[in-house]
């Protein structure tokens, strides 16, 4: 199968086959197909990358805002973690608000904590992948006067995970 866009969006392209090879697991495989086309001029695909939110760029999905992750994937990120575990479960439980809004046990709004609510806090390493994504490729408009193009192949190896009824929607 092969995945291509026209984007240059990490989000749009290698946060989408992260997902699909975290969601497959061992049944598919990201093929290297950068021997084919020699005179191709191609750029191996992003092991990391950051988000845009409004004017604010997120390195790792524990960067975003509270109230901006209904609409903040983890899996727009590299690892495609969520960073919650039970300690940050049982704290909301307990003060009724998400740890990241709280300083040193004592909650607080977000805004009092920062000048700018957008602006996390705590601002976190950048995320980088252990997925090969390097196996993806990017052409670039300016390398050899082409559009922009991102293309991912990828090859079945065995029944996918889960029941037949299980399907991926876009």
């Amino acid at each position: 199968m092969v995945y291509s866009t026209c984007s240059m969006n990490p989000v749009e392209n290698e946060a989408v086959v992260a997902e699909v090879l975290r969601r497959c697991g061992e049944s598919v495989e990201l093929v290297d197909v950068s021997s084919e086309l020699p005179q191709l001029v191609r750029r191996p695909g992003l092991k990391k990358w950051k988000v845009q939110d409004k004017n604010v760029w997120l390195a790792s999905y524990k960067d975003v805002p509270t109230f901006r992750r209904a609409g903040i994937n983890p899996s727009m990120f590299p690892s495609g973690k969520s960073y919650m575990d039970a300690s940050d479960n049982s704290h909301e439980a307990s003060c009724g608000k998400m740890p990241d809004i709280c300083s040193n046990g004592n909650c607080e709004k977000r805004s009092e904590l920062s000048e700018d609510p957008l602006v996390p806090t705590d601002v976190s390493e950048e995320e980088v992948t252990t997925l090969p994504l390097e196996r993806c490729m990017r052409i670039v408009p300016h390398d050899q006067n082409t559009g922009a193009f991102f293309i991912a192949v990828f090859q079945k190896l065995s029944s996918l995970p889960g029941n037949s009824k299980n399907h991926f929607s876009y």
